[in-house]
């Protein structure tokens, strides 16, 4: 075979590989939907799943959620709030048919959790009525049951503390002292401790089960 013959099947090959090539890339292209959803087949319906009513249409999703899952926790001690870290929880959704949506939630002790948590600072008052030790903790709504632990600042990620806390008293607000307010209160310990929050909530239509919070105090200048 000489060489013309060569030089002239090798651009036949050449020329069937470009060809291929391009052919893949418009059919590869043509099933690229654009930026508006054109290309995507999705079917119109409404479909009600757990706690959420999400409707579908065809090139657009919205998701509206009805009901959240336990109350979040609010941490105030004079005028410095946080909101607290929730942890684990088990929670109770009753359903419009009559069943219940259960929630389980396996989340770090407080203790191994200082990353996630925005510390809550205890500052001096010059007003002397007001005991700057005290904290209020405040739900959306309110739990039936609270129980408080707390831990040194030398027990952060020790293993073995996590047992060993120490018992805080919470009791329902004064309502002469803080005016119409529905929440409780604790007396904090004098330092940087770590607090576990343990609240049942009792059967109710936006839900019900245990949850437990934590946060964490700084004594100011730390």
């Amino acid at each position: 075979m000489n060489r013309k013959k060569v030089k002239t099947i090798l651009a036949v090959v050449l020329s069937c590989c470009a060809v291929f090539v391009t052919v893949f890339v418009i059919i590869k292209l043509c099933n690229i939907p654009d930026a508006s959803g054109a290309g995507v087949k999705v079917e119109t319906g409404e479909v009600k799943t757990g706690t959420d009513h999400v409707k579908v249409e065809t090139g657009d999703v919205n998701v509206r959620r009805v009901q959240s899952g336990p109350p979040a926790l609010t941490v105030t001690n004079l005028d410095e709030s946080i909101t607290a870290l929730q942890g684990t929880c088990s929670w109770t959704i009753p359903q419009e048919d009559g069943s219940f949506r259960l929630i389980e939630g396996d989340a770090d002790h407080p203790l191994f959790s200082k990353e996630y948590m925005t510390p809550l600072e205890m500052k001096p008052t010059v007003f002397s009525s007001v005991d700057p030790l005290r904290a209020v903790l405040q739900w959306d709504r309110m739990p039936s049951t609270v129980s408080v632990k707390c831990w040194g600042e030398e027990d952060w990620e020790n293993f073995d503390a996590t047992v060993k806390g120490v018992t805080v008293e919470a009791n329902r607000v004064d309502k002469e002292l803080y005016g119409d307010v529905d929440a409780y209160e604790i007396k904090l310990m004098d330092g940087n401790y770590i607090y576990e929050v343990h609240a049942y909530f009792s059967e109710s239509d936006s839900g019900s089960g245990d949850v437990y919070y934590g946060f964490y105090t700084e004594k100011y200048p730390n």
